[in-house]
């Protein structure tokens, strides 16, 4: 795939970078055969993306991947679990969408977004929250997950590289 730096380990395909051009972009669900698990921190981070559809074999989105670009609109599918680190911040969307399989939504994720709420699941979260409100509707959400099955499952670095 020309338009994709990626690698592959385990059989699972992550990738690293987008190097095309289009700013409409569909992410495959497969390279070389293999499911495209993963979505690298800052892979498409500044590249002027209007809007994104990731595919339902992504289950996890690493810190600032999609940052700083134009997406209107952010559906997360439901085989994403974990979010990392300003994954979104810097877009103007005007609705989010995050499915209840997600159990890890790290820091600043939405920072500077336009939208004036997320949903997860069904439960609409205003995005004009205190931390400590924010904290309380997360709980909230989270309550029968466990998040830390998540996190053992990848590294903390993880989200980062």
């Amino acid at each position: 795939m020309k338009d994709y730096r990626y690698e592959i380990e385990n059989d699972k395909v992550r990738i690293v970078k987008y190097l095309g051009s289009e700013k409409a972009v569909t992410i495959p669900s497969h390279i070389e055969g293999l499911p495209v698990t993963s979505i690298a921190a800052l892979a498409f981070s500044s590249d002027q993306l209007i809007s994104v559809i990731i595919p339902n074999s992504v289950t996890r989105i690493g810190s600032w991947s999609f940052a700083n670009n134009k997406l209107d609109s952010i559906v997360i599918p439901n085989s994403v679990t974990c979010i990392g680190n300003g994954a979104f911040a810097g877009n103007p969307p005007t609705c989010i969408v995050i499915p209840d399989s997600v159990t890890y939504i790290g820091e600043l994720a939405f920072e500077r977004s336009t939208s004036p709420k997320i949903t997860i699941g069904d439960i609409e979260i205003p995005l004009d929250l205190k931390e400590e409100e924010w904290i309380n509707y997360y709980s909230k959400i989270i309550e029968e997950k466990r998040v830390s099955e998540c996190l053992s499952t990848m590294g903390t670095w993880e989200l980062l590289d």
